[in-house]
């Protein structure tokens, strides 16, 4: 396991140095594949950052084989249909850890591929030796897309109703991103400085509501080097007003508002096509609640949501959301995840149900009334 770990580290640094400080040129220029001309100049194109991949890889005795594929929403690779057309992208596959590296995706990370080039086939190459002479044998085999656990966009909120007014919040955003959530902003977040990086906070707040007030924030894990190791994760003190409605004696809390607006889908026709999503993914939210003194929540139960679909008794699709109640912390957690990216006609309508249900949690409002 160690030793797997050492080289996992070794990929995910390469790939980290070759992209933060080689510039990709779409030129045909032969000067452009030339090994040492790149290192000197730090420009290449495609052509020579995949022999400068492979020198490195040889270099450090790492076991690779080439991968020759094409985007599935392009063109999807026929492994029965022998045809240059589906041989335009390339990824590096590790046989030992089961992992990828795109090396001409620059927004792309080792162990996170592009994932419209995942759940598809490709051409893998594996070189053979005789002698002195070399060759490569090639071999159609299928590319795994990563689990769902892999790609996690995680909220964890802790609310409070302001001692001198109840339709007033303190709230604490914890929100963290892995995988192909943290991959746009995760390499990058570091070199983000100044109104820039305030914006970024700012905006991740206002994903809740456009009137809340940051008092405070906090990036935690922005190394770029953690990326795929631990997920970025941006923790926010905040203040608004825009949750609670006062009606009467009663409060009526948006909870669900507080994880933001969620997709709803609507299909007025019978589904004809398959849907294809890009990449297999989570949603974890925790929203911890500290109850104003001397209220109850009247309609508690509306909090519990629980659709899914499974084949084979495996949960592919899955929106569970519940509470538990001890004292005056009310503790709501949603859990939902799609562990399939491909969702044929027949099941589309389990999918959207699964779908809606975190529109539905949006739309909750909790009514806190006088406990006596």
């Amino acid at each position: 396991m160690k030793e797997a770990d050492d080289t996992a580290s070794k990929l995910r640094s390469m790939d980290n140095a070759i992209k933060s400080s080689i510039i990709l040129s779409e030129s045909a220029d032969d000067g452009l594949k030339d090994l040492e001309n790149i290192l000197e100049k730090k420009v290449a194109n495609s052509t020579g950052l995949i022999k400068l991949y492979v020198a490195l890889l040889q270099s450090l005795e790492i076991k690779h084989e080439i991968v020759i594929t094409s985007d599935r929403q392009k063109l999807k690779f026929d492994e029965e249909f022998e045809a240059h057309n589906f041989l335009t992208d390339f990824l590096i596959y590790f046989p030992e850890l089961k992992t990828y590296l795109s090396p001409t995706d620059m927004q792309s990370r080792y162990g996170y591929p592009p994932a419209l080039l995942t759940d598809n086939y490709g051409l893998f190459i594996k070189e053979v030796s005789l002698g002195d002479y070399k060759s490569g044998v090639g071999k159609i085999k299928y590319i795994n897309s990563l689990a769902a656990d892999k790609t996690v966009d995680k909220m964890e909120i802790d609310v409070r109703f302001d001692a001198e007014d109840n339709t007033s919040n303190l709230i604490r955003l914890v929100r963290s991103f892995s995988g192909y959530y943290g991959m746009p902003i995760h390499p990058y977040m570091s070199l983000i400085a100044g109104e820039d990086r305030e914006n970024v906070l700012k905006g991740l707040a206002e994903t809740m509501n456009e009137n809340v007030v940051v008092e405070k924030s906090e990036v935690v894990n922005e190394n770029p080097e953690l990326f795929g190791i631990k997920p970025i994760q941006f923790e926010i003190d905040l203040k608004s007003d825009a949750f609670v409605d006062k009606a009467g004696n009663k409060y009526l809390f948006k909870i669900g508002e507080l994880i933001g607006p969620q997709i709803q889908m609507y299909q007025e026709k019978k589904r004809i096509l398959p849907l294809e999503n890009e990449f297999k993914r989570s949603y974890y939210r925790s929203i911890t609640i500290t109850l104003p003194t001397g209220y109850r929540v009247a309609n508690l139960d509306d909090l519990n949501i629980d659709n899914k679909y499974e084949e084979q008794g495996k949960e592919l699709f899955s929106f569970k959301s519940f509470y538990e109640l001890n004292g005056n912390v009310l503790k709501v957690t949603a859990d939902e995840y799609y562990r399939a990216n491909f969702v044929p006609p027949a099941i589309f309508e389990e999918y959207r149900k699964v779908i809606n249900s975190a529109a539905d949690f949006n739309k909750i409002t909790l009514i806190l009334e006088p406990s006596s």
